[in-house]
């Protein structure tokens, strides 16, 4: 059965190929020495090599897949470029050298599992064309459906990558470093029954700080929110003073179930005592720190992605050289009611990061 139809892989063929194989490797494949085993009468001719002198040569699993002319030439071609040994060794030896070999990255990966058993399946098909239909061995035929395999496993698995269609650019990926992005689902968790969370963020921009702020209770809804400008600055002064003001606000208006957020990992380490404290903000965090003891408030780290209300609002602290206060989710300005709202109905966020730098990407679907 043609393995490509009206242009489509056909979806048996990865089943052919493993079940070859496993008759391959148990030595139940009916090669011409199993035949002869059986007491039948075969004729010594060799169907996997074209050249004369090896005719009475005696087929078996061996010299069918490795040693032969046909199987020795391929072996080279597309083993060569890798550093894999092909030479004098049985086909056992031969598969583990393939399945051992240390891939530099996924794709590599892939190859060095599949290309054997796709070269095995050719070789077969080679062999029997042969031996049934007379068709002489063709090494340009036989790589070229080797390669046509491969490249329909490879698009269905990395389609994003290219790859290309000849072995020079397939090898050429296997030693590239490759770029995997990992996507990433974040949401603002609303807090426990009777506290109240604090999202605070700082912004910095060509040295002038500012900072903001929001304080929810357990359905999301805005109890209080800030934008404070700072004048200048570093951004970790700007995330320090932006959580210390929200703080503030929460002890001095009778809180006491505060649980404290923001995307700095360097803040919140250095408020849990977790790191030391840079020199210049030392006196805001020790200020932080005497309130958070005093209270019992916590103090988490965020991502970036579930923070956007104060980081929107610490934006805003850019455009006044004034402190504003909101009340109420009416009051906030319309940048920030969305992603309030969105907050409150667990609408998620995204986050995309960079497991390894490379030169082929190879995105999540």
């Amino acid at each position: 059965m043609n393995r490509y139809i009206s242009g489509v892989w056909h979806k048996e063929v990865p089943f052919k190929i493993s079940f070859l194989t496993w008759r391959v490797i148990q030595d139940k494949l009916s090669t011409e020495d199993r035949v002869a085993g059986f007491g039948i009468e075969i004729d010594p001719i060799c169907h996997c090599c074209n050249n004369n002198n090896q005719n009475l040569i005696t087929e078996n699993v061996d010299h069918l897949f490795c040693l032969g002319e046909h199987a020795k030439k391929i072996w080279r071609f597309f083993a060569g470029p890798l550093g894999i040994d092909y030479n004098n060794m049985n086909l056992k030896m031969l598969l583990l050298k393939w399945w051992n070999f240390k891939a530099r990255n996924c794709i590599a990966k892939l190859i060095t599992r599949i290309l054997p058993l796709i070269i095995c399946w050719e070789l077969w098909k080679s062999r029997c064309s042969k031996k049934f239909e007379n068709i002489r061995l063709s090494f340009y035929r036989t790589k070229t459906n080797i390669l046509f395999t491969l490249v329909q496993i490879l698009n269905s698995s990395f389609g994003r990558a290219r790859l290309g269609e000849d072995w020079q650019t397939i090898y050429v990926a296997c030693e590239a470093v490759i770029e995997r992005r990992i996507l990433k689902i974040i949401k603002w968790n609303k807090p426990s029954f009777r506290a109240v969370k604090l999202n605070s963020d700082g912004s910095c921009i060509q040295g002038t700080c500012g900072g903001g702020g929001l304080v929810r209770n357990n359905q999301g809804i805005v109890i209080f929110a800030y934008f404070i400008p700072l004048g200048p600055g570093t951004s970790n002064f700007a995330e320090a003073t932006s959580m210390l003001f929200g703080i503030k606000w929460c002890a001095a208006n009778g809180y006491r179930l505060v649980l404290g957020e923001t995307d700095s990992m360097l803040i919140t380490r250095c408020i849990r005592r977790e790191q030391k404290v840079p020199w210049r903000i030392k006196s805001i965090i020790t200020e932080i720190q005497d309130i958070v003891e005093e209270h019992g408030f916590v103090i988490i780290h965020c991502f970036r992605e579930a923070n956007r209300p104060a980081d929107k609002l610490a934006s805003l602290s850019h455009s006044s050289d004034m402190i504003h206060v909101f009340n109420s989710f009416a009051d906030l300005p319309n940048q920030v009611k969305g992603l309030v709202n969105m907050d409150r109905w667990d609408l998620p966020s995204f986050r995309i990061k960079t497991a390894k730098p490379g030169h082929i990407t190879s995105n999540p679907p």
